[in-house]
């Protein structure tokens, strides 16, 4: 059945390719010939979208239809119509009408954020009424604004979706404020910008403090980010959990966007390393091999079910991006299972919809690794989420579209790019499902509003029997040829092989970090006992980077492996863990600043604002406790207060030493807050507490541009498009 009668395909548009079609039929076509079916294609491409459009609904301003000529192609719409039926045929029209849709706009609150239940305030109270505005113009059309809303599957009220896009909130003059309260909170550390289909892996994981857990492809860190908030319990007083969180990422670049997203969270329960995530190393810890109870494969997938937020994908979608992709998506998955502890889990998750690289991959596991794995059924872990079952058959078409009916029959340059792993079980006879592939989760864009997602959940059983072992190197059938034909040469080769761009990323040295001696340790001495009179603590817990420059807390666990990796007992053949970063920051020296100070050996290191959070239990001197009136006016100052400026705070911290000072605000009593409105009790009834810096004659908070201009508005109930000072 074609997309639309009414749309004539002009002949030089290619159609779809059977398994009988001919290539010999018809000499080659010359370079014009394909100029002209290329322009064919575009030309027919654009008529057939702009008849689909004219046919939907009236654009509203949180379902607005692409408008850049975008429009799902006639392979993608053949393919998962008519040829997989991934969803009804009496729901494709709706599913289709989802698809070229933008998204609406959603964003997760940072549980470890101090200013959690403040950010959750403000959108109940001051956003959540949005939906009395009326009457607002876009694009020549009025509508009304519904509210936002906190899905019921996600806990605590942490997840928020609004139903209007990025570009309603951009060019909506009455959502303004909106739309920079979402901006200023997300880059201060306090909101995460985030689809809602991505939250759910983290979720499934079904993450408990003292495990350990390994996200495979982590970057960005969104989901990182989730799991690492699961370790704590998504509690702020659950300081220093039990287990870790191991996030990898190859691409070193990336691993530093990761780092800057976990280092927001103040935990020193995670460590961010650079691996290819098949060949993610086995450690070995006080004897034997360290394996994880919950590891997180959200591979590298063709991305067919983001075309909500990436539309060119629509119009330039190829079946060969996942036949590309299959063979890697299931070696990472092999590494995962290997690296998994009995009893523990596993999510292979990808943001496609195709099953070659869903449940071929699944299928492929439950055969290689049989009475090791089992589908775990979760359909009730989502309440009010929907979702479809996973596939049980599906067919195998080539890169050209050809069906081709097994692995066995398929033409021999086919072999090159097509395996065995990528078609479906052989179904005995009663049995319709044998590896039980409905468990699977399939998440289409017009059943939650979403984009596509499919997720499974697996658990291990059973051992392997190469846990502890190294990964073996997987090559590909043309480096194999390769590799033989090195092997069997008789001479050298003539010239020097290339190093490739991954060599020479493997070779990359990040600064390492390292356990403290000598003078390094008698400064972290002199600041935390001496200055801040902390009792007694665990140096064992405090690494060095960067020249002694700044002071990184671990826990326990972490702190294990980092020795380990340093004495060379942690990997089989004695080199260090590939490590970009770990832990939570506390000390960072003060040379950049003039400090004031009377006695230098006492202020060489301050307090830093993400480890503060930590340290604040267990420091007993240098604690400048303030009212909320007057922590305001340090939140309002451009850098520092003179005392000039506030005799209530020089009387307060007349008996501190000069150099770091840890700034705390208690919460007001009961019968204080019950005269404040809901906003004025929120900013009023949560501990706070920030790194600060005592001067001569002033004082001042150290926090940076962009958490400055997120407490203006949450403590001093500005206007978020009101413009922060200007740093003096």
């Amino acid at each position: 059945m074609d997309i639309d009668s009414s749309v004539s395909v002009p002949s030089s548009s290619p159609s779809i390719k059977g398994a009988d079609a001919d290539p010999a039929a018809a000499p080659p076509p010359t370079k014009k010939a394909k100029l002209a079916a290329a322009a064919a294609r575009k030309s027919a491409s654009r008529k057939n979208w702009e008849q689909r459009m004219a046919k939907l609904p009236a654009r509203t301003p949180w379902s607005i239809t692409n408008k850049r000529g975008y429009a799902l192609c006639e392979d993608f719409v053949h393919y998962y119509r008519e040829v997989q039926e991934i969803v009804p045929a009496a729901e494709w029209a709706e599913f289709e009408r989802y698809y070229l849709r933008e998204l609406p706009t959603s964003s997760r609150i940072f549980s470890l954020s101090q200013m959690n239940h403040l950010t959750r305030t403000y959108l109940e109270e001051l956003f959540k009424p949005m939906e009395g505005l009326q009457n607002i113009e876009l694009d020549g059309k009025s509508f009304s604004l519904p509210a936002p809303v906190s899905p019921e599957w996600y806990p605590r009220s942490s997840c928020w979706t609004y139903p209007i896009t990025r570009k309603g909130l951009r060019v909506t003059p009455e959502l303004k404020h909106f739309k920079a309260f979402l901006g200023t909170e997300d880059e201060a550390g306090h909101l995460n910008g985030q689809e809602l289909v991505s939250m759910l892996p983290p979720l499934l994981l079904a993450v408990e403090s003292h495990h350990k857990v390994l996200d495979m492809c982590a970057a960005p860190g969104s989901k990182t980010g989730q799991l690492l908030e699961a370790l704590h319990g998504d509690s702020p007083s659950n300081l220093s959990p039990k287990g870790m969180v191991i996030g990898n990422e190859l691409d070193i670049s990336r691993s530093y966007m990761l780092t800057n997203k976990l280092q927001r969270m103040g935990s020193p329960s995670y460590l961010v390393t650079s691996y290819d995530a098949t060949q993610f190393p086995t450690m070995h810890l006080h004897g034997a091999p360290l394996l994880f109870d919950r590891i997180l494969c959200d591979v590298p997938c063709s991305g067919d079910g983001t075309i909500r937020k990436t539309p060119y994908i629509a119009s330039s979608w190829k079946n060969m991006n996942a036949i590309t992709l299959h063979p890697l998506q299931l070696n990472i998955a092999s590494r995962a299972v290997e690296l998994l502890e009995i009893g523990g889990r596993m999510i292979y998750s990808t943001c496609s919809i195709n099953p070659l690289e869903n449940e071929a991959v699944v299928a492929a596991l439950l055969k290689k690794y049989s009475g090791v794995l089992e589908l775990v059924d979760v359909s009730s872990e989502l309440p009010g989420f929907k979702s479809s079952s996973g596939l049980s058959s599906w067919k195998v078409y080539d890169k050209a579209l050809g069906l081709v009916e097994s692995f066995a029959t398929a033409p021999k340059v086919n072999n090159l790019l097509l395996h065995e792993s990528m078609f479906p079980p052989v179904v005995g006879e009663g049995q319709t499902d044998p590896l039980n592939l409905a468990r699977c989760v399939r998440i289409s864009p017009h059943l939650n509003d979403t984009g596509g997602f499919f997720i499974a959940v697996l658990k291990k059983v059973a051992a392997t029997g190469t846990e502890g072992q190294d990964p073996v190197a997987s090559l590909s059938k043309r480096q194999l040829k390769k590799q033989k034909a090195t092997e069997t040469a008789t001479s050298p080769p003539r010239a020097k092989a290339k190093v490739s761009g991954y060599e020479k990323m493997k070779s990359f040295q990040e600064t390492p970090l390292v356990t403290m001696k000598g003078g390094v340790l008698a400064g972290v001495t002199a600041a935390l006992e001496g200055h801040f009179g902390v009792t007694a603590p665990d140096y064992s817990l405090f690494f060095s980077k960067e020249e002694a420059k700044s002071v990184i807390q671990v826990n326990p666990l972490i702190r294990d492996l980092l020795i380990a990796s340093q004495d060379g007992s942690l990997l089989s053949d004695k080199s260090a863990l590939q490590i970009i970063n770990a832990g939570v920051k506390i000390l960072t020296d003060t040379k950049s600043r003039k400090t004031g100070a009377e006695d230098d050996d006492q202020v060489k290191l301050r307090l830093s604002q993400e480890g503060c959070k930590l340290q604040t239990p267990f420091i007993r001197k240098q604690i400048l406790t303030v009212s909320f009136e007057e922590l305001q006016s340090l939140v309002a100052a451009k850098l520092t207060l003179t005392f000039k400026e506030s005799a209530s705070l020089k009387a307060k911290s007349a008996h501190l030493a000069r150099g770091s000072i840890l700034v705390k605000f208690e919460p007001e009593p009961e019968e204080e807050l019950a005269k404040h409105t809901p906003i004025g009790r929120a900013q009023r009834s949560q501990p706070l507490s920030f790194a600060g810096w005592l001067g001569n004659d002033s004082i001042g908070i150290n926090i940076n541009k962009m958490q400055r201009a997120s407490l203006r508005p949450l403590l001093l109930s500005e206007d978020y498009t009101t413009p922060t000072p200007p740093k003096a």
